[in-house]
């Protein structure tokens, strides 16, 4: 598998599997079982993992996984969209502009 730079699961083909607390695998198939580490925790479906080999030599894991919001976010005011703060900066800058021009 040298010659390889990525490998994509889509949907399926993959599975993780865990044995003790801190050591995990993941099962590709036609690869096998392989130990990795994982740096966070995976909330939701996982729909893709992508295995990408680097210049260094080592092998990493991206896995995409598809979630729901938990909260539902309240609108205000269903009429407005895109509203923010105009910070005016024209306005900031004439009085300036001004006394440049005068002298």
């Amino acid at each position: 598998m040298s010659w390889l730079k990525t490998i994509t699961y889509n949907q399926s083909g993959f599975r993780i599997i865990e044995t003790e607390k801190r050591q995990k695998l993941l099962y590709l198939s036609k690869i096998g079982e392989i130990p990795f580490r994982k740096h966070r925790k995976l909330k939701g479906v996982i729909k893709q993992i992508t295995i990408k080999h680097h210049l260094s030599g080592k092998w990493f894991a991206c896995i995409t996984v598809e979630y729901k919001k938990l909260k539902d976010t309240k609108i205000h005011n269903q009429r407005m969209v895109g509203h923010f703060d105009n910070p005016k900066y024209l306005d900031k800058s004439l009085k300036r502009l001004g006394r440049e021009q005068r002298s």
